[in-house]
């Protein structure tokens, strides 16, 4: 019988955090299995990095490793992944792209490739990005969702789901963890699609680069075939049918996908046919707060264009320049501004908690916030008496919403005693702002909108779609192939 024995070094996966040397020994053959790490500059994708910097290609493959994108051409395995720097002195923290190589020799034998195959499964990437912010929760990319189980406690739920904001949701910390409708909300994850939405910026931008080189120095103009001339959106059809007709290319979108809350316009693209109009101007925002799709905007006088996409992170390393939030504050240091974040919600009636965080390089001044009753359509300031008349109660001593302490330093909640809808209502609407100020008196500015709704549900239907009250549209169920569905009901045919 052969003697094998496996040697693994750790000295890269001390320095890295992931990577490994591993040198099999049998007799008088040797294999081995090593890591290499590329700087990836460009943020190119690993199948772009793959056929502009291999020499020797062959047929490569994708595939995902640890949720990041990766490509293997027989016995390499090259990852891009994201390598989190702490910033010194108060900066942010830095992201930055590498291109993970994972190889063995050839000849290897059958026990190096199975080694090589178990290395391959189990390898972490951004492991003290998970220990330090933990598990995500699964969202729909849809907005047209089965509302999940009302929960007050995790034991209300199952499937190994646990309750927040009083629905059960199941928690992750990758999309794999997730429904293929589904993504993660986990830093790791959000970090992740970052690189994914630097990877498809960089790619689109290159095709532009062909398009012009091959069209008389010219951009895609699109003067038809779109909403609005010259723009398109990742989830506008314009997007494939027109845009991506006019490069000659397959455009990726956005890894969500999925545009913020636009009332009163269609759901999905956020364009309303009656207007002509789409829910924002394109300058500030570019797109609805909570959106994530990928833009494109040509510019007709300087004959250029613009490309752009938001983050879910606020690392250092990102493009800032394509950020589709932040173009009117590109000259500023954002550095030096606090940063408040502060959701749009759906609640149900009863106690009213909703929180908010703030990220700031200086200490906050907590008692200069200021929170702000508005107008739910106009966004101008009113009073908490309207409020009050729309069925708020308030803690004892304050009208209107009561700020108070977490156990999180940068965290705060806002809470109203009792929120209950007058009779016969089935939802109503309210929006408010809240304004922070550090000790340099730099401040920023959140809204939320809200919606206090009675959550209707499916029961004693059949079939169809139905409207939940709290801004999503429920699924039914199908009818047989001998019935057709009638005011959600299965009626044979």
């Amino acid at each position: 019988m052969s003697k094998k024995i496996l040697t693994i070094s750790f000295f890269l996966m001390m320095m890295l955090g992931i990577a490994f040397v591993a040198r099999a020994e049998e007799e008088n053959t040797r294999d081995a299995i090593a890591i290499r790490v590329f700087p990836n500059k460009n943020h190119e994708s690993p199948l772009s990095w793959y056929l502009n910097n291999v020499s020797t290609k062959g047929a490569p493959q994708s595939l995902v490793v640890d949720g990041y994108e990766a490509v293997r051409d027989g016995r390499s395995v090259f990852v891009s992944a994201a390598n989190i720097v702490s910033g010194e002195n108060g900066a942010k923290d830095q992201l930055f792209t590498n291109i993970y190589s994972l190889s063995y020799n050839d000849a290897a034998d059958n026990d190096t490739v199975d080694i090589f195959g178990q290395l391959l499964n189990n390898w972490k990437f951004n492991e003290l990005v998970v220990s330090e912010n933990g598990a995500g929760t699964c969202v729909s990319k849809s907005k047209e969702v089965s509302i999940p189980k009302i929960c007050l406690k995790d034991s209300d739920c199952d499937n190994s789901k646990i309750c927040r904001n009083r629905f059960c949701v199941k928690p992750c910390y990758l999309n794999a963890d997730c429904q293929s409708n589904e993504y993660c909300t986990s830093k790791k994850a959000r970090i992740i699609r970052d690189v994914k939405r630097l990877a498809d910026l960089n790619s689109i931008n290159n095709i532009l680069k062909i398009y012009y080189s091959v069209n008389q120095k010219r951009y895609p103009k699109l003067e038809s075939g779109t909403y609005l001339n010259g723009k398109t959106i990742s989830v506008w059809p314009s997007w494939q049918e027109t845009f991506s007709q006019a490069i000659g290319y397959q455009i990726p979108i956005d890894p969500i996908n999925k545009l913020g809350i636009c009332n009163s316009f269609e759901a999905v693209t956020c364009w309303n046919e009656n207007l002509k109009k789409f829910a924002t101007d394109f300058k500030t925002p570019i797109l609805p707060a909570g959106s994530y799709a990928y833009v494109y905007i040509y510019d007709a006088v300087n004959k250029k264009y613009d490309l752009c996409a938001n983050f879910e992170t606020d690392y250092a390393g990102l493009l800032e320049d394509a950020r589709c939030d932040s173009y009117s504050f590109l000259a500023e240091d954002t550095a030096e501004f606090p940063e408040i974040t502060l959701g749009s919600q759906n609640f149900t009636e009863g106690a009213f908690t909703i929180y908010f965080m703030v990220k700031s390089k200086y200490d906050i001044d907590w008692d200069k916030t200021e929170i702000t009753p508005l107008d739910k359509t106009t966004g101008s300031p009113i009073n908490w008496a309207s409020w009050t008349s729309a069925g708020w109660q308030w803690n004892s001593g304050t009208v209107g919403l009561k700020m108070s302490d977490t156990i999180v330093a940068s965290q705060k909640k806002l809470t109203a005693k009792k929120v209950t809808l007058p009779a016969g209502s089935s939802y109503q609407d309210f929006r408010f702002r809240v304004k922070v100020y550090d000790v340099k008196n730099h401040y920023d500015v959140g809204e939320s909108n809200l919606r206090i709704c009675k959550p209707r549900d499916c029961t004693g239907l059949e079939c169809g779609k139905i409207y939940d009250n709290c801004g999503r549209t429920l699924i039914c169920g199908d009818c047989e192939p001998s019935k057709e569905c009638v005011n959600n009901k299965c009626i044979e045919m």
